[in-house]
């Protein structure tokens, strides 16, 4: 109705999905470059907060950045979680446990942002079953991956392979696993939560070896081929292929 009286009306609308609109443009709000601007945003918060960093902080300041996935909000909770500990003790903290203070002034905004584990499952909670599931089994993949691996490795049960498929298309919109370089990516702020829900589900065995299974098959896959013109891309395989076994590995030994 506002575009029949107004046919040069444009709208600007913030979304955690995409709203496959007719002419419509996107603009992705990425995470904060670490070492700069997300850095920045931490400093100030803190100095607000009456913390003055000390000279030694800063190579820890861009750690924390890089530990937080540069996310704004776990920024700011990070920064009112040192009235009560150490820039270099907050690493050590499950990021989800980041939270505001109960006597620190609440900013304007909604209650879910005091907490980044309510942020993150108010998200999880407008999910789809099918959406929720993959979320619980996709941290089982480390680093970058694609939509076939994810269909090998997170298909069963109530979730097969073709649903997978469909339900990774709606995680990308929803901004849960984006796009990266032209592949997939779960942050880790967002792979930590749905590590929660996997142990929930009692399947992060089942998932550990059902990667170990998969990339056993690549590597052998690999080897056999590895003199043919394919070796290019089964280097950037095997790259991937020790980035996630190595993070699965943390994985199992922080569980």
């Amino acid at each position: 109705m506002l575009l029949d009286k107004c046919s040069r009306l444009r709208i600007v609308a913030t979304s955690r999905e995409l709203l496959h609109l007719d002419e419509e443009f996107v603009a992705v709000a990425q995470p904060l470059p670490r070492a700069t601007d997300a850095a920045e945003l931490f400093l100030r918060r803190v100095t607000e907060s009456g913390h003055v960093p000390e000279p030694g902080d800063l190579n820890q300041v861009t750690e924390l950045c890089a530990y937080l996935d540069g996310l704004p909000l776990a920024l700011e909770l990070a920064a009112g979680a040192l009235r009560h500990c150490t820039i270099e003790d907050l690493p050590r903290r499950p990021r989800h446990e980041l939270s505001r203070d109960e006597d620190e002034i609440r900013p304007l905004g909604p209650h879910r942002h005091d907490v980044l584990r309510t942020a993150l499952g108010w998200s999880h909670e407008l999910c789809t079953p099918s959406e929720r599931l993959l979320w619980a089994r996709l941290p089982i993949l480390h680093g970058y991956f694609d939509e076939d691996a994810a269909a090998a490795l997170c298909s069963g049960g109530p979730l097969p392979s073709l649903g997978v498929r469909h339900a990774l298309a709606s995680l990308l919109d929803k901004s849960v696993a984006p796009l990266r370089l032209g592949r997939l990516l779960l942050v880790d702020t967002v792979r930590e939560y749905g590590g929660l829900w996997l142990g929930e589900l009692g399947e992060l065995n089942a998932m550990a070896n059902r990667h170990a299974g998969y990339f056993l098959a690549q590597a052998r896959r690999a080897d056999a081929t590895w003199t043919s013109a394919e070796q290019t891309g089964w280097y950037r395989t095997i790259t991937d292929l020790f980035v996630s076994s190595v993070g699965l590995t943390a994985s199992l030994a922080g569980s």
